[in-house]
């Protein structure tokens, strides 16, 4: 899938990085590699997604073992995370606005948009406990909402996409369990969306995708059609169902770091943008 460039320069580099009224067609596989985007004369690292997602990952996050786990980052890189992250967002956000003027945003507003336009089903699963390896306890940090194959999903909010993938392949075993072959944004998550929001300065992670619509460093309006519903990742076991895992992180402190991510809970806010889609409906 390949989806229209910046009217800046943006090179394709092997190691960054509308609600529309038309059904954006799907050319060719979105593969993992990254965007470098030159802006006012300053060009942007080359970011691979692999290393985007590092930065977005908290300090709670778990790599997992059948006889132990162990914390993905140290707090030297968490710390280190937040300052390489915190320029990185200051870079965005100029770009964002730069590219924003230049375009006629359809919708732009101060609460979220209905990610699934009013279609699906979901209640407040934050902070559930989620097993894993049938063995390790964790946090559920977001919300899933569970909807048919297919359905269309929507940028909750204007922003910029800082790393999509659509390359995911998996398959289950009955013994091994999901085993993922490569691709994707991480081997649970699928094929998503991580969507940098330049207003508040906060991060939507939309997993689980079939098709992906929007490339890393696309600029989009709220209302956009990203991709649709699927399920890769860890919906792909057969005991689960086709769902858009929504989680919502903001700076704060966290694991004695200032400008850590930390996960919100968008629950309150999916009640009411699906209030406002029904009521225009």
């Amino acid at each position: 899938m390949r989806s229209k460039f910046f009217r800046g320069l943006i090179i394709l580099a092997s190691s960054l990085f509308f609600l529309s009224s038309y059904e954006p067609p799907k050319a060719e596989t979105i593969t993992r590699e990254a965007l470098e985007i030159v802006h006012d004369k300053r060009k942007l690292a080359s970011l691979p997604v692999d290393e985007m997602m590092r930065l977005y990952i908290d300090c709670n996050h778990k790599t997992y073992f059948t006889d132990f786990f162990e914390y993905t980052k140290t707090p030297k890189e968490i710390s280190q995370g937040a300052s390489k992250r915190k320029n990185l967002e200051a870079f965005l956000r100029d770009y964002f606005n730069e590219e924003k003027t230049r375009e006629n945003f359809e919708r732009d507003s101060e609460e979220i948009y209905d990610p699934l336009g009013g279609r699906g089903n979901f209640q407040n699963s934050f902070d559930y406990p989620r097993i894993r390896l049938n063995r390790w306890e964790e946090r559920h940090e977001g919300i899933d909402i569970f909807a048919k194959l297919g359905s269309k999903i929507y940028a909750p909010v204007s922003g910029v996409v800082v790393a999509s993938s659509d390359d995911w392949v998996g398959h289950w075993d009955r013994k091994k369990g999901l085993v993922h072959e490569g691709g994707g944004l991480s081997s649970l998550s699928g094929n998503g969306v991580l969507l940098f929001s330049p207003k508040d300065t906060s991060y939507y992670f939309m997993i689980h995708m079939d098709e992906v619509y929007v490339n890393t460093g696309d600029v989009i309006s709220q209302g956009t059609v990203l991709g649709n519903v699927g399920e890769s990742g860890n919906p792909f076991s057969p005991y689960s169902q086709p769902h858009l895992h929504l989680a919502w992180k903001k700076p704060g402190f966290s694991c004695n770091v200032e400008n850590a991510l930390v996960a919100q809970n968008p629950y309150q806010n999916l009640v009411a943008a699906r209030k406002s889609v029904n009521a225009n409906n």
